[in-house]
């Protein structure tokens, strides 16, 4: 079971903080989709604020 204090980012959210249309947002929301690391209720998506950042990190990382 999830932990309660879980945080989560909406599309609007990764729309916003990347400066990305809705339709990419909805691309990057369906990749978290696609490895299980969605949280989806309805038509509403939703990815953890923790797993997120962790793959902006990941992109944005310069190689050595």
């Amino acid at each position: 079971m999830k932990n309660k204090g879980t945080r989560y980012y909406s599309t609007k959210n990764v729309e916003e903080i990347l400066g990305v249309s809705r339709t990419t947002a909805n691309q990057i929301m369906h990749m978290f989709e696609k490895r299980g690391q969605l949280f989806r209720y309805g038509n509403t998506m939703r990815v953890e604020i923790k797993v997120f950042e962790e793959w902006v990190k990941q992109r944005t990382a310069q190689p050595a």
